[in-house]
């Protein structure tokens, strides 16, 4: 969850021209394309990737630069590219922010920030979801009383080769499936706030936030195991993304109603299922609904 603002490159506080990049490496896109097609014979759930991922290791120690503020806060900097990408999805394996400090990052399609101590996780990771476009900056300010308490190491850097922007997948549903914006879908105007679409890293699944027997708000979310990969506490969930009609639009829908991380709470291969805990509760404005269930008989 971003608390907003800008970046103070933004503001000319700083420069954002002379900043050190990084260049990802190029993919095959034929060849990825070619492999997505074979993963698609196993079934449709199983292409679910739009990006390939490196391992990196970005550090304000070994990449991009310090810029030293007159009354002593300091300003990293670095820009990544991947010419060509759709989108560069970033994600820290070390993610720990002190008071005061914050994090953004930004291309031209969009940017993601502010980032804060807020965003702080027990594992000190972080996956903060996608960067449109080739080139993207990332801009950490360090406040002076908490100098050198910061944590920032980019552990894995992904870069689309197909655009997760686009409405590309969409009206591949079977047939018995509708668009629950159409007429049809009028009673499940509720229910369809349950579910948010989920980035990890170059894979994209969806599922939903289920409701407990205490009704108490606990984010408790359910998907499909087939969507695990190691880890869920650098996956990014994105509410309310929909058509605003029962047709398949020609555009993209923007994502800005998202949380990062979560915790496996039980998964099991035979049934296929996978809950998770949410970081922290959907913010009352993304307005979100908890699905219910029924463990009875019937």
């Amino acid at each position: 969850i971003s608390s907003g603002g800008l970046p103070r490159s933004s503001y000319k506080i700083v420069s954002s021209d002379d900043v050190p990049a990084v260049q990802l490496p190029a993919v095959d896109v034929e060849k990825l394309l070619a492999e997505d097609a074979e993963c698609r014979k196993a079934g449709k759930e199983f292409d679910r990737r739009f990006g390939f991922t490196f391992d990196v290791a970005f550090t304000p120690e070994n990449s991009g630069t310090w810029k030293e503020l007159p009354n002593g806060d300091r300003i990293w900097q670095l820009k990544v590219l991947a010419p060509g990408a759709f989108s560069i999805n970033l994600t820290f394996h070390k993610y720990f922010l002190p008071p005061g400090a914050d994090l953004f990052l930004v291309c031209k399609k969009n940017q993601i920030g502010a980032l804060t101590s807020d965003n702080n996780q027990q594992d000190e990771k972080l996956g903060p979801g996608l960067i449109g476009g080739d080139a993207l900056l990332v801009e950490y300010f360090e406040p002076l009383a908490v100098r050198g308490l910061g944590k920032l190491e980019i552990s894995k850097a992904t870069r689309a080769y197909k655009d997760p922007f686009s409405v590309q997948g969409w009206g591949q549903s079977g047939s018995c499936n509708m668009n629950v914006n159409c007429p049809r879908g009028l009673p499940w105007q509720n229910q369809k706030r349950a579910v948010a679409r989920i980035i990890d890293n170059g894979d994209a699944c969806t599922g939903a936030l289920v409701n407990n027997v205490l009704q108490d708000g606990k984010p408790y979310f359910l998907t499909a195991n087939h969507c695990f990969n190691n880890a869920t506490s650098t996956w990014v969930f994105s509410f309310n993304w929909e058509a605003p009609g029962g047709n398949n639009p020609s555009t993209a829908i923007p994502e800005t109603q998202t949380i990062s991380g979560s915790t496996v709470k039980a998964r099991a291969a035979a049934s296929d299922f996978l809950l998770l805990e949410l970081s922290s509760k959907p913010p009352a404005s993304y307005n979100v609904f908890y699905a219910g269930w029924n463990a009875g008989k019937t």
